[in-house]
């Protein structure tokens, strides 16, 4: 079945661009995260990854915020 599909030209270089763009962009932000400062690692090490009550997602906080 797969014999008679025929890619075209334009297909495999769009393919081959968003590959090498992607790897840039990889490597800008590994490069990025190796050359933060220690102070800067120091503090998104500290930014909290949950708001303050489990209980609830936030979007239902949110939505209860604009409710009041």
């Amino acid at each position: 079945m797969f014999k008679r599909v025929q890619f075209e030209e334009w297909q495999a270089i769009i393919t081959l661009i968003a590959f090498v763009l992607f790897f840039i962009a990889f490597l800008y932000f590994c490069w990025r995260a190796l050359r933060m400062s220690k102070a800067d690692r120091e503090h998104m090490s500290n930014l909290p990854l949950e708001s303050g009550n489990p209980e609830k997602p936030s979007n239902e906080q949110e939505r209860e915020s604009t409710r009041r």
